[in-house]
C-alpha cells in the first residue's frame, strides 16, 4: 500500500493531547503514553525499555492505529527533535509495517532474527548500555548526524530541516545494517565498523571530525578543565551514603555526544554533563550501566527532584521579570496515572525535568532547558547526601480554653537521612497529628547546601508542605536571612536554619530561637511568636463561630463583646517588640494565617449584631408602648369620669347578682392574654 509521510518534530515530553485531535498522525518516542496513535515508552512506569520494544510487543495496538488511517493522505509521523537511535529505529520499524503488512512485519522485525537483534540493539543502546564511540558503529553515525561539521556540509540551520535530513539519513544506514545482519545474524551490531560509501561523504565528515577526534576531545576536556574527574557521595537506592567516581563536566564537552563513553570506560560511576541539543542551557546525569549492580544500587531520584523544584523557583523569578512564565503548568506530562510525572513536583508541568523508571538518568526540561545555572546544578550534585543536624518539633495545643496556647517539644539529632528522606519521613509524621495540633518544624542543616545557592532551602521546604513553589507567594515564604527561611500555612510551618561550625551560634534566626535543650526552646521568641498569634486566631475563630450561630441573647452577646474587647487589647500587646527582626516575623507569620483578617470580620460580625440586638429591645419597648395606649386611655377616660361601672344588664342569681366590674375585667383580662401570645410570637421569631 502507497503511503506518503510527513516529519513532524516536537520537544522531548510534548503530548498528543497538547496538540490536538489530528486525523492520520502516529507519534513515536514523544507523545505521552501507549495507546491507539502513541507509542512513547516514557511513559510506560517501565513496562517497555524502548519505543522498539513497544511496537514489537504491541502489534495489536499497531495494527489498530494502522487500519483507521487515510492511505489517501500522508501520515504525520511525529518525533522529538534531534531524534536519537531509538526514535530513528521505531521510525523504520513503523514504515516497515505500513510498506509490508502486518504479516511480514511479526516475520521479519518480531520474529525474524535480524529484527530480534535490532530491538535488543535498541534496548541496550537506550538504556546506555554498549555504546562504542570510537569506530564507525550505526550507533556513532547516528548519534553525530547534528554535529557542526554534517550540518556545515547539509547546508542547514534550521532544526526542522535538519531533523527532517537525520530521518532520512538515518534510514538508509538502519537498511544496510538490516540487509547485512539478514546475510549474517553474527555481525557485531556493536562494535563492528560499518564500511562506508565512496560517495557517502556524510557517514565519512563523521568518521574523521567526530570519531578519530573523539579520545583525544575527551583528553583535551580534562587538560583544559573542562573535565573533573573526582569522588563524590550519591545515595543507594537502599537509602545509604557511598562515595563513588564521578567525571563532571563544567561545561559542554568538545564531543558533547559521546564524551562520556570515554569517562564511563575508566570506570566513572557517575557522570554530569551539560549540553545544548536544543539550543538551550541542560544538563544529563546518569549512572554508568557498564558497571554491573551499578543502575541497580543508585538512585538520582533525590536528585531531580530538588532539581525540579529549583527549577520552579527559577520559573518564578522568570516571571517577575518577564511577566511569563517558561513552561506549561496547566497540566501535567504523560497519560500514565502510575508514571513519577503525576507526583509532585513534577506533576505541576508539562515539561518537568525527566527521570528514567530506573532513576538512573537524569536530563533537563525538553522545551526552553533549564533555568538552572550549570555551577548551581554541580554544587546540588555534590552536596546532595548533606544530612539534616537537628529536628525540633514544636506541636502547639489549639485549646484556648485557658489564657494561652500550650506546646511540646521534640528534638531529633544526629541521624542518618538524606535531605529528601527526612522530608518524606517528617511529612508522615505531620499526616499523624491531629487536626487540634499545629507544628512547627524546625531543621538545621549543613551550610554547604547553600554554598552557591540558598533556593535550595526553599525548594526542601516546598516539598516538605506538600507544595511547590509555583504555588508559592510571599505571604507563605520569609527569608528571614540568607540562610534562615520560614514556610508558614494554615496546616504547618516549616523554618531552615543552614549553619556550619564557625557560624552555628549566629544563625540561629538571629536570636529567633535557642535549641540547647528543650527548656531554652520553650522560651525561644520564636515559639512565644506564634503561641501569641495562634491563641488569637483560635479565639477570634471562637467568636467567630458564636455569632455564625448567633441567638438573640443580650447577655450573651454582652460576654462574648467584652471577650473580643479583651483580645483586642491583649493582640495589641502582643505587637509591641524590641527587635525589628521578631516584629518583621510577628507579622509575616500573622498575615500568613490571615488572623488580620479574620480579628476585622469578626469585629464587624460583632458590631452588627450588637447593633441589632440593641435595635431588637427598642423595637419590643415601642411595641410594649403600643399595646399600653388603649390602658392609659381606658384609665384616663375612667378617672374623667367619662366611663363609669354601671350594670349593663339586670342579673339575679338566688340572692346574688354579677358584680358591674365583671365584664370590664374580663375585657381587660382578654387584652393581657393576646398581648403576651404577641410578645412570645416576636422574640421566638
Amino acid at each position: 500500500m502507497g503511503y506518503s509521510y510527513e516529519y513532524y518534530f516536537d520537544s522531548h515530553g510534548t503530548t498528543k493531547s497538547s496538540k490536538g485531535n489530528e486525523s492520520n498522525e502516529i507519534w513515536i518516542d514523544t507523545g505521552g503514553g501507549i495507546s491507539k496513535g502513541i507509542f512513547d515508552h516514557h511513559d510506560s512506569a517501565g513496562k517497555y525499555v524502548s519505543t522498539v520494544d513497544v511496537l514489537v510487543n504491541e502489534t495489536e495496538l499497531l495494527e489498530e492505529t494502522i487500519i483507521s488511517l487515510n492511505p489517501n493522505e500522508p501520515v504525520r509521523i511525529y518525533m522529538h527533535e534531534n531524534p536519537d537511535v531509538d526514535c530513528l529505529m521505531a521510525c523504520y520499524f513503523l514504515i516497515f509495517y505500513l510498506e509490508k503488512g502486518k504479516n511480514e512485519y511479526i516475520e521479519k522485525l518480531v520474529e525474524g532474527a535480524a529484527g530480534r537483534v535490532l530491538t535488543q540493539y535498541v534496548n541496550d543502546i537506550d538504556s546506555g548500555n554498549k555504546k562504542n564511540t570510537e569506530e564507525l558503529t550505526l550507533y556513532n553515525l547516528i548519534c553525530h548526524l547534528d554535529c557542526d561539521e554534517v550540518k556545515e556540509y547539509w547546508n542547514i540551520t534550521d532544526n526542522y530541516e535538519l531533523s527532517n535530513k537525520m530521518v532520512s539519513e538515518a534510514l538508509i544506514w538502519i537498511e544496510k545494517v538490516y540487509n547485512i545482519l539478514k546475510e549474517n545474524p553474527y555481525f557485531d551490531i556493536y562494535d563492528a565498523e560499518l564500511s562506508i560509501d565512496e560517495n557517502d561523504f556524510v557517514a565519512q565528515i563523521i568518521y574523521e571530525k567526530s570519531v578519530k577526534t573523539g579520545k583525544y576531545n575527551y583528553e583535551r576536556d580534562k587538560r583544559e578543565n573542562r573535565l573533573v574527574i573526582k569522588d563524590i557521595d550519591i545515595w543507594t537506592k537502599s537509602g545509604e551514603v557511598k562515595t563513588v567516581k564521578a567525571a563532571i563536566w563544567k561545561d559542554v564537552p568538545l564531543s558533547p555526544r559521546t564524551a562520556y563513553n570515554y569517562a564511563r570506560k575508566e570506570g566513572a560511576v557517575l557522570t554530569f554533563v551539560p549540553h545544548r541539543e536544543y539550543g538551550n542551557n541542560a544538563a544529563r546525569v546518569s549512572i554508568n550501566p557498564n558497571i554491573e549492580g551499578a543502575v541497580e544500587k543508585f538512585s538520582l531520584m533525590e536528585l531531580v527532584e530538588v532539581y525540579e523544584n529549583l527549577e520552579q523557583i527559577c520559573d518564578k523569578k522568570e516571571l517577575a521579570k518577564t511577566g511569563s512564565l517558561r513552561r506549561d503548568y496547566s497540566r501535567p506530562r504523560g497519560n500514565d496515572v502510575n508514571s513519577i510525572f503525576h507526583e509532585k513536583p513534577f506533576s505541576l508541568t508539562v515539561d518537568p525535568w525527566y527521570i528514567s523508571d530506573k532513576a538512573d538518568m537524569v536530563d533537563a526540561p525538553g522545551k526552553g532547558g533549564s533555568l538552572i545555572p550549570i555551577n548551581e546544578m554541580i554544587n546540588v550534585l555534590e552536596n546532595i547526601t548533606k544530612m539534616v543536624k537537628r529536628t525540633i518539633l514544636v506541636e502547639y495545643d489549639l485549646d484556648v480554653s485557658k489564657k494561652n496556647i500550650s506546646n511540646s517539644i521534640s528534638i531529633r539529632e544526629n541521624f542518618k537521612e538524606s535531605l529528601l528522606t527526612w522530608v518524606k519521613t517528617e511529612k508522615a509524621r505531620l499526616d499523624k497529628l491531629s487536626k487540634d495540633k499545629y507544628p512547627l518544624i524546625v531543621c538545621e542543616v549543613d551550610s554547604s547546601l547553600i554554598a552557591h545557592n540558598y533556593d535550595i532551602l526553599d525548594a526542601y521546604f516546598m516539598t516538605l508542605s506538600d507544595g511547590a513553589y509555583i504555588d508559592a507567594d510571599k505571604k507563605t515564604v520569609l527569608r528571614i536571612d540568607y540562610r534562615t527561611h520560614l514556610y508558614v500555612n494554615q496546616s504547618n510551618a516549616v523554618l531552615f536554619i543552614a549553619t556550619s561550625d564557625a557560624n552555628r551560634s549566629l544563625t540561629q534566626a538571629d536570636g529567633l530561637i535557642d535549641w540547647s535543650n528543650e527548656n531554652t526552646v520553650k522560651e525561644s521568641s520564636l515559639i512565644e511568636i506564634f503561641s501569641k498569634i495562634l491563641y488569637q486566631r483560635e479565639k477570634f475563630k471562637e467568636i467567630g463561630r458564636f455569632l455564625g450561630a448567633f441567638k438573640e441573647n443580650s447577655n450573651k452577646i454582652k460576654k462574648q463583646n467584652e471577650e473580643l474587647i479583651s483580645l483586642l487589647a491583649k493582640a495589641q500587646a502582643d505587637e509591641c517588640m524590641d527587635l525589628q527582626v521578631e516584629l518583621d516575623v510577628f507579622e509575616f507569620i500573622y498575615n500568613a494565617l490571615n488572623v488580620q483578617d479574620l480579628k476585622e470580620s469578626v469585629k464587624d460580625t460583632m458590631a452588627m449584631v450588637s447593633e441589632y440586638s440593641k435595635e431588637r429591645v427598642y423595637a419590643n419597648l415601642n411595641f410594649l408602648s403600643i399595646i399600653t395606649i388603649p390602658f392609659i386611655l381606658f384609665s384616663t377616660l375612667f378617672q374623667m369620669g367619662v366611663l363609669r361601672f354601671e350594670p349593663v344588664l339586670d342579673l339575679n342569681a338566688g340572692n346574688m347578682s354579677v358584680p358591674t366590674y365583671v365584664p370590664w375585667a374580663i375585657f381587660l383580662l382578654i387584652v393581657v392574654i393576646i398581648t403576651t401570645i404577641f410578645l412570645f410570637a416576636r422574640k421566638k421569631k
